[in-house]
């Protein structure tokens, strides 16, 4: 069974910007994932948007965010000396998923970076695109999107407040 709603929607010279799940996602450094390419059908819808302004402060909160945060924590005397007495390896895998989780840290930055840029010198026009859910894939604009289809596996805010949207009632 497929459930729909219309979900609000700035466009931003070529791009589109999410004006209703930035707010509602668990982990504010993914709220860049809800910039996508422009819709090809525009609708009306009675879901309002957040203003515009409360939208940009959202993502440069995430991206202080990502600016402050520590994403890794130095290894400690204790796993120094476990490592090197009981498994080498674990110093230099511990390492290498570090290396990964700043450049991970980077890229999200340089997209916080260049959306900001954009957004500043932007004067938003307002549109509703369609939000379906099939019970496996969620699609916008009647299209698989891989992006709010992952949040709807990973993230529980995101995932609940898509089942409120769109009336399906939670499973008890």
């Amino acid at each position: 069974m497929l459930h729909e709603t219309l979900i609000p929607f700035y466009e931003c010279k070529n791009i589109l910007v999410d004006a209703y799940f930035p707010a509602r996602v668990e982990h504010i450094e993914e709220r860049i994932f809800l910039i996508r390419d422009k819709l090809k059908t525009s609708y009306t819808g009675n879901i309002e948007h957040m203003p515009w302004d409360e939208l940009i402060n959202l993502f440069v909160e995430s991206k202080k965010a990502l600016e402050r945060r520590d994403h890794w924590k130095s290894l400690t005397a204790t796993e120094v000396l476990a490592s090197m007495f009981y498994n080498p390896s674990f110093y230099i895998s511990r390492r290498e998923h570090e290396i990964n989780l700043e450049s991970i840290r980077r890229m999200y930055l340089l997209f916080y970076n260049r959306f900001l840029s954009v957004a500043n010198d932007c004067a938003p026009k307002r549109v509703w695109g369609k939000l379906a859910y099939n019970n496996i894939e969620v699609y916008i604009d009647d299209e698989k999107s891989i992006i709010y289809t992952k949040l709807f596996k990973a993230d529980g805010k995101f995932h609940a407040e898509v089942r409120k949207l769109l009336g399906i009632i939670q499973d008890t």
